[in-house]
């Protein structure tokens, strides 16, 4: 996973209704997870330059079964936007206690993706040859996949060969060279007619 965020999830159940939350305690716990989430992180050699941390609330009016996910650490602010989302995705607040269920915080790496080399092939590729394919009429082209230009187009039946696969292009396929040097396989309606 060459190009996968490093992150981690860290969630603890906390039930409380939001008129008796002791703010200091709320921090506090937040503080312990965001700790933990990011030690995890440093642990993987990950800079704390590099990683970000976003803390959310899972809400709900109380006895509710389901609940709603707010971006927000602070109580206040938290109950203010769970009635504004909840109107928002069911057309309506209710005024009962909301309670806090669950605590959440995200620790998120920003890494730094390659930029990958561009393909610069520009002469079209000729078959190296033409073999007899058991099932096919007549004569298959055979390319050397590192010959073929970029937006080349082979249109199956073909073989393509390189140094750790043989591609078989079947008929009604094609295979086109991306900018990337990626063979992008495609049905097609275009079938030989030199296939019997």
């Amino acid at each position: 996973m060459l190009l996968a965020q490093p992150g981690r999830t860290l969630t603890q159940t906390w039930q409380q209704a939001v008129d008796l939350i002791d703010e200091a305690e709320l921090r506090q716990r937040f503080k312990r997870l965001q700790q933990k989430a990011l030690r995890s992180l440093l642990d993987e050699g990950i800079s704390e330059a590099d990683i970000g941390i976003e803390q959310s609330l899972d809400m709900r009016y109380c006895g509710q079964a389901y609940s709603l996910n707010i971006t927000e650490s602070d109580v206040r602010q938290a109950e203010i936007k769970f009635h504004a989302l909840h109107k928002q995705l069911y057309g309506h607040d209710l005024r009962q206690p909301v309670e806090i269920v669950t605590l959440q915080v995200v620790a998120q790496a920003e890494i730094r993706r390659p930029s990958l080399p561009l393909y610069r092939v520009l002469q079209p590729a000729e078959p190296q040859a033409r073999v007899k394919v058991l099932g096919v009429g007549a004569k298959v082209a055979v390319y050397q996949r590192n010959q073929l230009a970029l937006g080349q187009v082979c249109r199956g039946p073909a073989i393509l060969l390189e140094d750790v696969s043989t591609i078989w292009v079947a008929a009604g396929w094609q295979a086109e060279v991306d900018k990337y040097a990626n063979l992008l396989l495609q049905r097609t309606v275009f079938i030989s007619p030199e296939i019997s």
